[in-house]
């Protein structure tokens, strides 16, 4: 048995994590000067979460330094046992540079032992579901080096497109300039990050709209750009979550089968 471990950026529910004995690595995050793992709660509580930021709360992460992976994963391996460590996108943050720092030093610590790091290109549910991919994986019998490659080959089927309602955080990382957030904020135009291969970009739609209705035309902006890049590997599933809006923008979509989180 080797150990599987991701990190909260996955978004999986703890009953899951249980279920499928995966290790979870909490991504350090503050609201409003308050970090939740200061009060010993690992567990990520996404609708708090996106509560606080659509609230007006001042929301900051950090990157998840090489020791902390360490400190994780040292004691798996001090029990004679691999680790198949399944992180978020490395275009996203800085912390998988940092998972592969500690891999690499702990390889030389531990040489009996296996570690795989895969980057997931993904995020939220798109990480998760290649996470629980690989923990039912090893439930089959699936050994390390196999299930690692069988993820490294699935992520690229993972097709992740999103908007959101406040530009602020998009400005601020960087993903989206200030000139385009000013413009796109005054006209009253959603964005909508596309994941590629190698990292997240920012794409601003040219559709002027005003609300309600801005919310239909970027869901249906999404529909178009997972139509062209699902159209080579049917069946889909198209899974829409942490929405904070009526499904009715959803379910009128041409997507099916549909799954909301």
């Amino acid at each position: 048995m080797y150990i599987i471990m991701t990190d909260t950026s996955a978004n999986l529910e703890p009953a899951d994590l249980k279920k499928w004995e995966i290790e979870d690595l909490p991504l350090i995050y503050m609201v409003d000067g308050k970090s939740p793992l200061d009060s010993g709660d690992a567990a990520f509580d996404g609708p708090a979460f996106y509560a606080a930021m659509r609230g007006g709360a001042k929301v900051v992460t950090s990157q998840v330094t090489p020791q902390t992976y360490i400190d994780a994963m040292t004691p798996f391996l001090k029990e004679g046992k691999d680790v198949l460590f399944i992180g978020m996108s490395s275009g996203i943050s800085g912390s998988y540079n940092s998972a592969q720092i500690a891999a690499n030093q702990l390889r030389e610590e531990f040489p009996a032992c296996k570690i795989y790091t895969i980057d997931t290109l993904s995020a939220s549910l798109g990480e998760g579901l290649l996470v629980v991919k690989a923990a039912e994986n090893r439930r089959s019998g699936m050994s390390i080096e196999e299930n690692a490659a069988e993820i490294d080959k699935l992520r690229h089927n993972m097709c992740q497109v999103f908007t959101v309602d406040d530009l602020k955080y998009l400005r601020g990382t960087g993903r989206l300039s200030s000139i385009k957030a000013a413009v796109a904020s005054v006209l009253n135009i959603k964005p909508l990050v596309l994941r590629n291969n190698n990292s997240c970009k920012a794409k601003v739609y040219l559709s002027v709209c005003v609300e309600p209705c801005s919310v239909f035309i970027a869901c249906k902006s999404i529909e178009g750009q997972v139509k062209l890049s699902v159209v080579e590997i049917p069946p889909a599933v198209f899974i829409a979550c942490h929405t904070g809006i009526s499904e009715v923008y959803i379910t009128i979509l041409d997507i099916p089968p549909a799954v909301f989180v």
